[in-house]
C-alpha cells in the first residue's frame, strides 16, 4: 500500500510539472507573436508607482532620498525616468534642501540627475527665512551635493521678482551663485517732496475719507552682474550694482555686501556696506563716495546712510546758477528722521572745479530741497543760502553768493 501512495504522488508531480513547462511555452509562443513596435504593449523594463531612492555615504547612512511618484527603468544600463520628483538630503541644522520637479531622469549608477520644471527651496533655520529658486532645467550631482543651470532662474521675495541667467549651488556648504541678476519690486513706497532721500522714497500715506484715490506706487529696478550668498552666515555679495527708481533716483558701486539680511533681490534688508565708486543720484544731487553703509528697515525704507570718501562730494545744480555747486568732505551722513545730508568736519565749497571759487568751513547740513546749508557752530559762521540772489527792482544784479 506504501508503494502505490509513493508512485501516485511522483506521478502527481511530474504531470504538474508538465503542465507547468506546457504553459511557459504557449506564453512564449503568444508573447513572440506581438509585434516589437507595438506601441500598446507592456514595457520591456518594468516601472514603480510612489518609488523612494535612497543614497548613502561612506558610513552607510541616508545622505539622500530621491521620492518620485513614477519610475520606468527600460533596462539595467539605461536611465531611470522620474514623474514627479522630490529630492531632500540628510536634515541639517543649519540649512534644509528641497527640491521638487515635474519629470527628470536619473542616471543608472544613482549619481546624477536631469531635471525639468524645478523648484529649488532653502530654509535658513538660523535666519528664519526660505529662499526660493525656479527654473526649468536643473543638473543635480547627488554625490558630490551641487546643483546648477545656465537657464533663467526665477527668484520671488515678497513684492519683488528678479530673473538671473545662470544658478550654481552648492548644497553641502550652504551657498549660491547667481549670475546677470535683474529684477524689479513693486514697492509699497512711493516718492514724496520735502526732501524725503529713500531707495523705495517714502511710503505713501493712507488717504483719508472721501479723498481722490492716489495714484499707484512705482516700482524701482536692480541689477547686479554676479551675487554670492552663503545661507549660514546669512552674507551675501553682489558685483556691479545699480539700483533705479523711475529717473529721479540711481544708486551704483562696484561691488555691495549684505549682512543680517534676505537674497539682495529686495531692499526689505537690514545693512548694505558698499565700495567701489559709490554714486547715489537723487533728483538733482549726485554723492560720490569710496565706500558707505546703508541701512534699511523691515519695510524696505532707507532709515540711513553713511558716505565715506577722500573726499565724499556732494553736487547740486541750482536754478539760476551755470555749474553745480560741489561740496566736499570726509563724510556725507543721511538719516530718515532729520531728512537732511550732514557733512561732519572739514567742509569745502566749489564752484567750476576752482576753489579760488569757493570756502572752507565745518559741520556742514544740507537741505537739498531748499538749496541751502547751515553751519553747525558758531566756529563756522552762520547760515548760508546758495541760492541765486534775485535782482533788485531797479534792475541791478546782487552778486551771487559763493
Amino acid at each position: 500500500m506504501p508503494v502505490y501512495s509513493r508512485s501516485l504522488l511522483l506521478f502527481l508531480v511530474l504531470a504538474s510539472a508538465a503542465m507547468l513547462t506546457w504553459m511557459l511555452a504557449r506564453n512564449a509562443e503568444q508573447e513572440a507573436d506581438i509585434p516589437a513596435n507595438n506601441l500598446g504593449g507592456a514595457p520591456t523594463g518594468y516601472f514603480m508607482q510612489g518609488a523612494v531612492l535612497y543614497g548613502t555615504d561612506d558610513n552607510g547612512a541616508v545622505a539622500f532620498l530621491v521620492d518620485a511618484a513614477r519610475v520606468e527603468h527600460e533596462s539595467s544600463a539605461g536611465d531611470y525616468v522620474l514623474e514627479k520628483v522630490r529630492v531632500e538630503y540628510a536634515e541639517e541644522l543649519d540649512v534644509t534642501w528641497r527640491l521638487t520637479a515635474e519629470r527628470g531622469q536619473m542616471t543608472a549608477d544613482r549619481e546624477q540627475l536631469e531635471l525639468q520644471t524645478v523648484q529649488l527651496r532653502a530654509m535658513s533655520r538660523q535666519a528664519g527665512k526660505t529662499f526660493v529658486f525656479d527654473t526649468r532645467d536643473l543638473s543635480v550631482d547627488l554625490v558630490a551635493e551641487t546643483a546648477t543651470t545656465s537657464q533663467l532662474v526665477q527668484v520671488r521675495n515678497g513684492e519683488c521678482e528678479s530673473n538671473a541667467r545662470g544658478l550654481n549651488v552648492d548644497l553641502r556648504n550652504d551657498t549660491y551663485e547667481l549670475l546677470n541678476v535683474v529684477g524689479t519690486c513693486r514697492a509699497r513706497v512711493r516718492a514724496v517732496v520735502a526732501g524725503t532721500l529713500l531707495a523705495g522714497a517714502a511710503f505713501a500715506q493712507e488717504s483719508p475719507p472721501g479723498a481722490p484715490e492716489r495714484p499707484p506706487a512705482e516700482t524701482y529696478g536692480f541689477e547686479y552682474s554676479q551675487c554670492t550668498g552663503d545661507l549660514v552666515t546669512d552674507q551675501h555679495v553682489c558685483e556691479n550694482l545699480v539700483i533705479t527708481r523711475g529717473a529721479s533716483f540711481r544708486l551704483t558701486a562696484a561691488q555691495a555686501t549684505v549682512n543680517d539680511g534676505s537674497l539682495p533681490t529686495t531692499m526689505q534688508l537690514t545693512q548694505w556696506h558698499l565700495t567701489g565708486g559709490v554714486q547715489l543720484q537723487f533728483e538733482t544731487a549726485v554723492m560720490k563716495a569710496d565706500s558707505a553703509e546703508f541701512s534699511y528697515g523691515a519695510d524696505g525704507e532707507l532709515e540711513s546712510f553713511d558716505m565715506v570718501g577722500a573726499p565724499a562730494e556732494l553736487s547740486d545744480f541750482i536754478e539760476g546758477r551755470p555749474a553745480p555747486v560741489r561740496i566736499r568732505g570726509s563724510r556725507i551722513v543721511y538719516s530718515l528722521e532729520s531728512g537732511t545730508l550732514k557733512l561732519p568736519g572739514q567742509v569745502e565749497f566749489v564752484e567750476d572745479g576752482n576753489s579760488d571759487t569757493g570756502a572752507s568751513v565745518c559741520n556742514v547740513t544740507y537741505w537739498f530741497v531748499e538749496k541751502r546749508v547751515q553751519l553747525g557752530n558758531a566756529q563756522c559762521g552762520g547760515r548760508i543760502s546758495l541760492a541765486p540772489v534775485e535782482a533788485e527792482s531797479s534792475g541791478n544784479e546782487s552778486p551771487a553768493e559763493p
